[in-house]
């Protein structure tokens, strides 16, 4: 709560230097105020180790977060604040800039339950409105100084990039209202998935498959998953992708609702860490257990982890 980080941070400004004792409960109140901002990271970073159950790289992962976060502030208590730089009107600009960021961030969210067109429309005009901010403030700035100054190296770097983002949204908005014929195609020859609601269901699809003489892979996807949809448009619908899995039955899980019971036993008994969730099935109707897949796979590397599996 934002009471304990202020009470916190009245504790750390008290805390008197030039003592071991001091200096540890400095180090534990920043700890305590900068843990929300870590817990995410951390999580990251736990779930995949799980995930690979590789102890080494675990402890590298995590000393390298931990340089990640220390260094810096070694560097710049160090300097005794020669490297800090001076306050200003650019702070101004920093901070506009973050809250263009946090505008993105409801964007982002909003994906997973608004239609792929909506996000689109709503990436593209946060991009050109940002453009359009930008440039303002580098007229302004450039208004400012002198000929000489304003309209320096710095000021042609930042009109370049400027120039880049209106660019980008125009180009993002003109594919929204032409579309190309391209990803219409791409998305007719999406692959065919055969839906399974339950644990039941899916076992005996996997033994109604291997009856056939064919191996089986599920998909573990949930409507707010983006990874899960970048699988659905990039992947799967690949020739390649198709071919590797010509002699496969496709199932697919809805997991969008995680915690139903049906979802919730599936969970349990494949012990799913994370979407989406690829699963994969041999003749015998057993699991491969370390063939899953969990994360977004590009089209190459997926249809050549399916080939090193199946063919």
């Amino acid at each position: 709560p934002a009471s304990w980080q202020n009470k916190l941070n009245n504790l750390s400004n008290k805390q008197k230097g030039g003592s071991i004792t001091g200096v540890m409960m400095m180090g534990v109140i920043s700890g305590l105020v900068a843990s929300p901002c870590t817990t995410a990271p951390l999580t990251g970073a736990l779930l995949y180790i799980s995930q690979t159950g590789d102890v080494i790289l675990g402890a590298s992962a995590l000393y390298a977060l931990s340089l990640g976060m220390g260094l810096p502030l070694l560097i710049l208590g160090s300097s005794g604040g020669k490297l800090l730089p001076k306050a200003g009107a650019w702070m101004n600009i920093i901070k506009n800039i973050f809250g263009l960021l946090l505008l993105a961030v409801p964007v982002f969210l909003l994906e997973r339950f608004i239609p792929e067109v909506a996000s689109q429309a709503l990436w593209a005009l946060l991009i050109l409105v940002s453009a359009s901010y930008f440039y303002v403030a580098n007229q302004n700035h450039a208004a400012a100084q002198n000929d000489q100054q304003g309209k320096g190296f710095w000021y042609g770097l930042r009109s370049l990039i400027i120039f880049l983002m209106l660019f980008f949204g125009a180009n993002l908005a003109y594919q929204l209202v032409f579309p190309s014929n391209t990803v219409v195609t791409n998305n007719a020859q999406h692959a065919s998935f055969k839906q399974v609601t339950s644990l039941r269901q899916l076992q005996d699809e996997v033994k109604s498959a291997n009856m056939q003489g064919k191996t089986v892979m599920v998909d573990l996807y949930a409507d707010w998953c983006i990874a899960c949809k970048e699988f659905e448009k990039y992947t799967f619908v690949d020739a390649d992708v198709q071919k590797a899995l010509s002699n496969s039955v496709w199932l697919q899980v809805d997991m969008t609702d995680f915690d139903s019971t049906d979802n919730a036993e599936l969970v349990q008994h494949y012990t799913i860490l994370g979407l989406p969730s690829i699963l994969f099935f041999d003749l015998q109707g057993n699991e491969l257990t370390k063939q899953r897949t969990t994360g977004f796979m590009k089209a190459t590397e997926f249809s050549a982890h399916v080939n090193s599996i199946f063919n």
